[in-house]
C-alpha cells in the first residue's frame, strides 16, 4: 500500500483546497493501493474529534483519513516539526504498515513524515510544490527540509524552475525528478461564451461583464490579488467597460474589497468567494483573460487549465510561467520585479483585450498536455526505478 500525506486535499470545510493533487492521488489509486491522510492545521485541540471525523467530500476511493495537527501560525512556524511530531501518533502507525510514503509539502509535513518512514525503514518521497520553497529562506526550516529531502528516495517536483530551487537548496540534482501537473480536460475544455453562460447558475450570470479579466486563486499575498486590482485600474484606462471577477478566498477580502471601492475600480470588481472546479471552468469559457499576478509560483495549474479552456493569460514571470506561456498567442508575460508592475500587467491585459484569440486553437493546443494519468504513471515509474526497498510498488495495469 503507498500513503500518500498532504496537507493540500480538499475537506468538508475547504472542499476545493489542493484539488491538484486530489487528483494525481486519485490517479495514482487506479494504478496501485493508495490511502490517503490529510493533515489539517489546528491549535485547538478541542475541535480534534470531529476534524477525526470528517469524511472525504470527493467520496471513499482513497480511504481519506484527517489527522489534526497542532500548529501555532505564523509565530509558531518554526517548531512547528515538533508539534507535528508530538500530535501525530496515528500517522507514525500508517507509515509503520506502509509499503512506501509519498509526502507532499516541504515543511512541516516532509521533515515529520519523512522522520517517522526512516524510524520504521519505510522508503518515501518528498513532493514540493512551488510556493512551500518560502520555507527554504529560513536558515533553520531549510537545514530541516534538506536533511528530509537527502534521506528520501528522491524529490518529486512539478517543473523544472523548481527542481532548480531544491537543487540550490543542497539536493543533488540526480535526486530530483520533474512530474509536470496534468489537466483535467474533460472539465477545462473549450466552449462557446453562450454555452457556458447557459451553464453558470443564474445568479452568477449577474457578475459577468465585457470585457470581463478573470482572477483565480487564494487572496494571500504571495498571489499578488492586490497587484491583479492594480492592474484592472490601468486596463480600464483603455477599457473603461472592464471588469475583475475575483475567485477564492483568503484573509485579503476585506482590504481587497475597501480597496476595489477606490478611484478607478468601483463597481468593475466582483469578489465570487471560492467556487467549484465545474464553475471556475465555465467562468474559463465566458472570461477574455486571465490575470495570473502571483509573486511567487511553481507551475501553477490555473494555467494549464487557462490554456485547455482556451483563454489567454497575462501573467508575471514567476517560476514555470515563461515556459507555459512561450509563443505571444498565448498571452503576455511581464517581470515580477521591480516598480510599477501593476501597471505594466495593466499594460499586457489591455493588448490582449485589443486582440482576441482564436480560442478554439489556444484550447486544441493546451489540451495536448498530459492528463493526470499520465502524471501518475511518470510518478509511479520513478518511484519503482528508484525505490528498490519497496519490490511490490508496482502498476496494477489499470
Amino acid at each position: 500500500m503507498l500513503l500518500t500525506v498532504s496537507n493540500l486535499y480538499p475537506r468538508p470545510d475547504q472542499p476545493v483546497r489542493g484539488l491538484f493533487n486530489a487528483r494525481f492521488f486519485s490517479e495514482l489509486a487506479r494504478r496501485h493501493a493508495t490511502r490517503n491522510v490529510c493533515l489539517v492545521p489546528e491549535w485547538r485541540p478541542w475541535r480534534w474529534p470531529a476534524v477525526r471525523a470528517w469524511a472525504d467530500p470527493r467520496g471513499a476511493e482513497l480511504g481519506t483519513g484527517y489527522l489534526p495537527v497542532f500548529y501555532v501560525p505564523l509565530a509558531g512556524r518554526s517548531l512547528s516539526w515538533r508539534t507535528y511530531a508530538w500530535s501525530l501518533a496515528r500517522l507514525e502507525r500508517l507509515i509503520a504498515g506502509a509499503e512506501a510514503v509519498l509526502v507532499t509539502w516541504l515543511y512541516p509535513d516532509a521533515v515529520v513524515a519523512g522522520a517517522m518512514a526512516v524510524k520504521h525503514g519505510r522508503p518515501y518521497w518528498v513532493k514540493a510544490h512551488g510556493t512551500d520553497r518560502f520555507h527554504l529562506a529560513s536558515p533553520a526550516r531549510r537545514r530541516r527540509v534538506l536533511k528530509a529531502c537527502l534521506a528520501a528516495q528522491g524529490v518529486l517536483v512539478n517543473c523544472r524552475f523548481m527542481a532548480g530551487q531544491i537543487a540550490a537548496a543542497g539536493v543533488p540534482a540526480e535526486r530530483i525528478h520533474v512530474v509536470f501537473n496534468g489537466v483535467d480536460a474533460e472539465r477545462f475544455r473549450y466552449r462557446a461564451r453562450e454555452e457556458a453562460l447557459a451553464l453558470l447558475p443564474a445568479g452568477a450570470r449577474s457578475m459577468c461583464g465585457e470585457p470581463l479579466i478573470l482572477f483565480v486563486g487564494n487572496l494571500v499575498r504571495v498571489k499578488g490579488p492586490d497587484i491583479a486590482l492594480r492592474a484592472l485600474r490601468r486596463a480600464r484606462e483603455a477599457f473603461p467597460d472592464a471588469r475583475m471577477l475575483v475567485i477564492g478566498r483568503g484573509r485579503l477580502r476585506g482590504a481587497l474589497e475597501r480597496e476595489a471601492q477606490g478611484p478607478g475600480l468601483a463597481g468593475a470588481v466582483m469578489f465570487a468567494g471560492e467556487r467549484s472546479n465545474d464553475e471556475v471552468a465555465l467562468w474559463m469559457n465566458v472570461a477574455d483573460c486571465l490575470c495570473l499576478a502571483s509573486r511567487s509560483e511553481g507551475l501553477p495549474n490555473v494555467v494549464l487549465e487557462a490554456q485547455a479552456s482556451g483563454l489567454p493569460v497575462v501573467a508575471t514571470d514567476v517560476g514555470e510561467v515563461p515556459e507555459l506561456l512561450s509563443g505571444g498567442a498565448r498571452g503576455r508575460v511581464i517581470a515580477a520585479r521591480g516598480g510599477g508592475v501593476g501597471d505594466r500587467l495593466g499594460a499586457a491585459l489591455a493588448e490582449v483585450l485589443r486582440a482576441p484569440a482564436d480560442r478554439a486553437a489556444l484550447a486544441r493546443e493546451g489540451r495536448r498536455r498530459a492528463s493526470w494519468g499520465r502524471r501518475a504513471e511518470e510518478a509511479l515509474g520513478i518511484m519503482r526505478k528508484h525505490c528498490p526497498g519497496a519490490p511490490r510498488l508496482v502498476s496494477s495495469g489499470a
